[in-house]
Order: structure tokens, then sequence, then C-alpha cells
């Protein structure tokens, strides 16, 4: 595996933060004050008294003047009549008016505890739905169908306009693939221009087919090119290209592609063991490799004299798989069929970067190497970490080690050397490796955290513009390290199944 993702991707959703004010405290009502009453002491009154013949005399009470609110005073007690000659009496005493009770203030009702603020509720947001692309009715002036008769070398004649109207198709999106099929397939076998063809066969592999009734005649025309065309031609390298990109889709084309892969030029037998990889693997786990496909990068892995060919031929190798048989017995006998050529290429190969993936598919095929003393291939993957003066081999072999996950921890300390290279490119596969080995690399830690922090950034240039930063890959690497070595995350949270 390569250099990790940056975790922590910047790949997720923003969350709507609904606030709530505090409530104000209660404010105490106090009950409204009286206005005390003023009184106005009483002026005595003098009384007279009138002999009646009637009866005794009655002394009326003396009125006490004041505001409109005085409180009433005891009366005095009643005069005895008199018989004889009345004496003088004794004017009342003022009567003092009682004080006015001036109720004191409440107390202020002490302000009750503020309610704790509640999280504010959950809201689920929406998930956020692509915008629609919305692609021209018109490009230049014409609409679809218009660019699409332009194809058609009898109506148009110039060359370089049909390459150019077929450029152009691409631009109206998906509503392009349905009408345009047949007339891009015609042009890929029937246009005398071969650069014309060459476009057309590109075309068709960028146009995004996903409707098995499109993806079945391009593969049918590519095939068709693939035979009508001799060795040598470029229009082979492009057919096999396009050919790559429509995946298991394409397994009837696997006899075109495996005459493809006996062509002289060595980028279109590179072309071939790539493209073999991703159409040969089974699309799910209940199917089977393709054995036509696995047996010849097999034979390409043993006798191509190219060796970026070799190389593809092994990674393809790993990608389509070893075969699937019912039982364990049946395995091993199956399985020799594919160690026997790779033991022999062991035996020949002087590259020592394919020897550490010819070392690795051993191991995947049959992981019983691994005990076995005598061969020892993961130690001697390990051991060209170091090799002097070789930093492509030093880079195989480590993304060899990550390639085996957990099964590379023996070999923990040479792949904790590679962190004291110089070369970031180093630096970073040994990162991703230890992430792969996950926990039993919590050894690690310690220089992942050094490294996070800054260790390994590069120095400043003499030479620098004045607006130079220096490259952070290397911190965010590491810290996306630290989350697998220390078990935060495993390699399984990148299955992408797992988000199924």
């Amino acid at each position: 595996m390569g250099a990790l993702r940056r975790i922590g991707i910047a790949g997720g959703l923003a969350c709507l933060a609904i606030g709530c004010s505090k409530p104000s405290a209660p404010v105490a009502q106090l009950e409204p004050i009286p206005t005390p009453v003023e009184t106005v002491p009483t002026v005595p009154t003098k009384v007279e008294t009138r002999p009646s013949t009637d009866g005794p005399e009655i002394v009326e009470p003396p009125k006490i003047e004041g505001p409109s609110s005085t409180i009433r005073p005891k009366l005095p007690a009643p005069l005895v009549p008199v018989l004889q000659e009345p004496k003088p009496v004794e004017p009342p005493k003022p009567v003092e008016a009682p004080k006015p009770v001036v109720p004191k203030p409440a107390e202020p009702p002490k302000p009750m505890d503020p309610p704790k603020p509640t999280d504010p509720p959950k809201t689920e947001v929406p998930p956020v739905k692509p915008k629609e692309v919305k692609y021209p009715e018109f490009v230049d002036g014409k609409d679809l169908m218009t660019w699409i008769k332009q194809l058609n070398a009898a109506t148009q004649p110039d060359p370089q306009l049909r390459e150019f109207a077929l450029k152009t198709l691409p631009q109206f999106g998906p509503e392009a693939r349905k009408p345009s099929i047949g007339p891009i397939t015609e042009l890929i076998y029937k246009d005398p221009d071969p650069g014309v063809r060459i476009i057309a066969i590109t075309i068709i592999s960028n146009m995004g087919y996903d409707i098995r009734d499109q993806i079945k005649p391009a593969v049918s025309a590519l095939r068709t090119c693939i035979n009508a065309t001799s060795n040598g031609s470029i229009v082979r390298l492009f057919c096999v290209r396009s050919l790559m990109s429509f995946g298991p889709e394409a397994l009837l084309a696997v006899p075109e592609i495996k005459l493809a892969g006996n062509d002289p030029s060595w980028e279109t037998r590179l072309a071939v063991a790539k493209a073999l990889g991703q159409i040969g693997a089974p699309a799910s786990e209940n199917q089977e490799p393709n054995d036509a496909a696995a047996k010849f990068l097999l034979n390409t892995m043993l006798k191509d004299t190219c060796g970026a060919v070799r190389l593809e031929a092994i990674h393809a190798l790993l990608q389509v798989g070893p075969p699937k048989p019912k039982t364990p017995d049946d395995y091993i006998k199956d399985i020799k069929l594919y160690l026997e050529p790779v033991e022999i290429r062991i035996k020949k190969e002087n590259d020592k970067g394919i020897l550490c993936w010819l070392y690795l598919l051993n191991i995947m095929y049959d992981d019983r190497v691994l005990k076995d003393k005598d061969k020892d291939y993961l130690k001697k993957i390990a051991s060209y970490i170091k090799a002097p003066d070789a930093p492509m081999v030093r880079l195989h072999a480590i993304n060899a080690c990550s390639a085996l996950g957990p099964r590379a921890a023996p070999v923990i300390p040479e792949i904790m050397d590679a962190l004291n290279y110089d070369e970031p490119e180093l630096v970073i596969a040994a990162m991703s490796a230890l992430a792969q080995i996950g926990k039993d690399a919590r050894g690690a830690a310690g220089v992942l955290e050094k490294i996070k922090s800054g260790s390994k950034d590069p120095v400043k240039p003499p030479d620098a513009p004045k607006d130079w930063k220096p490259d952070l890959t290397l911190r965010f690497v590491a810290e996306d390290a630290l989350l697998y070595v220390t078990g935060k995350k495993t390699i399984n949270d990148l299955d992408p199944k797992k988000d199924k």
C-alpha cells in the first residue's frame, strides 16, 4: 500500500448548532408602600351647655378636622345631665391620633437559579445531495444530433472536423451515450484516418457507459479493431487501454488482449498485463479468477525480457489472486502450477526490486513459506530495505512489507530504520507499512510523534523563494499512522464494503 490517505481527510458534514439564550432572573415585584398619613393635631372646641326643658342636654362630640384619610379618635364618655346650676365642663383633652403603621418593605425574594442550559435538540442533518450538473443542449450552436451526424465520413469528409465532433460529444453528458454508441463504434474500425480511430477508441472509454447494452457493442468494436490491426500498431495499444476501463465487463475480450500481449512494443505488452489484472480479477468473492488471464500473466512474468513488463505481470497476478478450489488439499495441488514458474523466475531474476515482489507473490499464494527457514522470504525482503545506494530497491522492499500487513510484524525493526532516511518517499512508505501492521507496531509511536511534531520537516534551501513553505506531508502521514499503531483505527476501517 502506498502513502496513507490523509484521514481526517480531508474527507465530513457540518452540524447546525442551535443556541439557547439564558432566561433572565425573575424581577422581584414589591408591594406598593402606602403613603404615610400626616395627622393634624385637633383643636379643642368650647362646649356650651344650655338648659333644656325637655330633658338633659346632650353634648355632641367634638369634631376633628383633618384629611379625609384621618383615623377617627376614641370618643369621650357622655356627660352626666346637670339639674342644678351647671358647672363648666373641662374641655376634653386632645386625643392623639394613632401613628400610622408603615408596613416594612417586603424582602425581595431570592432570585431563582436560572435553569441549566440544555443541549440543543439533535436534528438530523439531511444527506448532502450532489449538485446536479446541467449539461448544455447546444454546443457552438449545434445540438447533439447535429454533432453526431458530423462523425460520418460520407457527410463530413474533413477528418479534423470529425475528430473535433468526437471530442465535443462528452460535453453533452450522459444523454449522449445511447445515441452516440453506434456511430463511435463504426469509426473505431471503419474510419480511414488512423488518428480519428484512435480518438474514437479513447472517447468510447471516457463516455462512462454503465449499461450492459452500451458496453457490449463498445467491447465488440474494440475486439474487432485488435484483430484487424497488425503487430506494432499503436491502435492496439489504445484498444487495450480502452478495454481495461471496462473491467470484468470485458472478459469476452481476453483472447484479443492476449493476442496483443505478443506485440513487439514493450509498452503494449505492459498495457496488456495491466488490463488482464483489471479484467481477470473476480468481480465478487463468490466468483473465480479468470484462469486464462492468470496463466498468460504467469508466462509473461516468467519469459518477458522487459523488467517493467515482468513487474506489471506480478502486480496483476496479485490482483487476480490464486485459484479457489473447494478443499485445502485441492488448493495445495492446484497452487503448484502457479508456484513453479514463480520459483523458476526467482532463480533467474537479477533485479532486486522485482525479487521483492516475487517473494511476496510466493507468500501470498502459499503463506506456509513464512515458516520455511531455508527460504525465509520475508527476511529476504526486509534485507533490501537497507540496500546501499539503491533508493528504488528500498522502496520496493518497504511496499512489499506493507502489502503483507500484520504478517510483516517480524521485520518491524527494519521498517523502523527506514524512518531515518532522508528521502521523504521512503519515510512515507515506512510509515504506511507500520500503519498496515497495526498495533504490533506500537513501539514506533514515539518516533511517529516526533515526525508529527516536525522533526523531519525539510530544511529551507538557500535559493528558496520568499513565499517558500515547508512540505508538511510527513507530519500528516505520521498523524494518520499513529491512529493505526495505537489501535484507534484498524485497516478494516478503510474497507469500502464496510461503508455499504
